[in-house]
């Protein structure tokens, strides 16, 4: 187990150490992008623009530089916002002593460099209510960069940033487009697993999501099979170790594409788990890998949220 816990971060490092650099051509994104059967009915959604964007413009949409307050969640050592020009707050699981020490040794020029580590203004590990460790009320907006991936249970944490906002806040994501990315191999994250993952009240990935993880990494570019032995003996040992109470494993919990996100968060707008609808989407940013979303927190009902899913305005 010793062994196991030391080379806890080295699925991670192998991951991301080979991450493809080559933007991706746009024109892949087309099936991706395409028309799909809506199963309400057999209605169709109207296929989403590819029209890339740049993703700053999509990030800060409705955002009033300098004048709005609010949050960034896990900016690490690329925060979207800076304090000199934002009114922001950055939120983290860790302190800025703790995440240097974690990404000394995990940290490489394409993930994290560690002294450019941001400080913290909100140290929130997940397990107890985000209000608890902020006196931040009322607040504008929250965006997040590749962060939502990482979180094991999306619901709740979507409901913890809905504490500190305003009805009428905005969240802005940046999320990683599955078709793009070593995720690539991986199903579609699922309302039941959302649901699941809201139930267990989650604050760490679980075995089942460390294992889909590891054992389905696919870098774009290359013909993998679809079973790899190796892969998945050490997926499940990592899965295992998952399991244990000093264990904690980085992993993608959520996968999406943009139609997928949409088809996923209007089924779970009828639960009564989410209290925010779609304002906008843009399915494609010049960075190549990703989409953004935005949100707009409070106030309405289940039929308003579904129908903002449904109809997916495009940005």
């Amino acid at each position: 187990m010793g062994a196991l816990l030391k080379a806890r971060w080295a699925v991670t490092d192998f991951v991301y150490d080979h991450l493809p650099r080559a933007r991706m051509l746009q024109q892949q994104l087309d099936e991706a992008h395409r028309t799909i059967a809506r199963l309400n009915g057999g209605a169709t959604r109207a296929a989403l623009s590819t029209e890339p964007v740049d993703r700053r413009v999509a990030l800060f949409d409705a955002i009033s530089v300098g004048v709005n307050r609010g949050l960034e969640m896990g900016p690490l050592d690329k925060p979207l916002m800076t304090k000199d020009q934002h009114k922001v707050l950055y939120v983290d699981h860790a302190s800025k002593a703790d995440l240097i020490k974690k990404y000394l040794t995990t940290g490489t020029p394409e993930t994290v460099t560690p002294d450019k580590i941001c400080d913290p203004d909100i140290v929130w590990d997940g397990k107890r209510p985000l209000a608890d460790v902020t006196d931040a009320r009322n607040l504008d907006f929250c965006v997040s960069s590749h962060v939502i991936e990482h979180v094991p249970n999306v619901l709740g944490w979507l409901a913890q940033i809905g504490t500190l906002l305003r009805h009428g806040s905005i969240i802005n994501m940046a999320v990683p487009h599955r078709d793009f990315t070593f995720d690539r191999m991986r199903e579609v994250t699922r309302p039941s697993e959302l649901i699941q993952a809201s139930l267990d009240r989650r604050t760490r990935p679980n075995g089942g999501q460390v294992f889909d993880f590891i054992a389905n990494v696919s870098f774009v570019g290359q013909d993998d099979a679809k079973v790899r032995p190796d892969l998945i003996s050490m997926a499940y040992k990592h899965a295992w170790a998952a399991t244990q109470d000093d264990f904690y494993m980085d992993a993608h919990c959520s996968v999406f594409t943009p139609q997928s996100f949409l088809e996923c968060f209007e089924v779970i707008s009828y639960t009564g788990l989410i209290n925010f609808k779609l304002r906008k989407i843009w399915p494609a940013t010049t960075q190549g890998n990703e989409f953004i979303v935005s949100l707009e927190f409070g106030g309405f009902t289940l039929g308003e949220m579904a129908q903002s899913f449904r109809d997916g305005a495009v940005g």
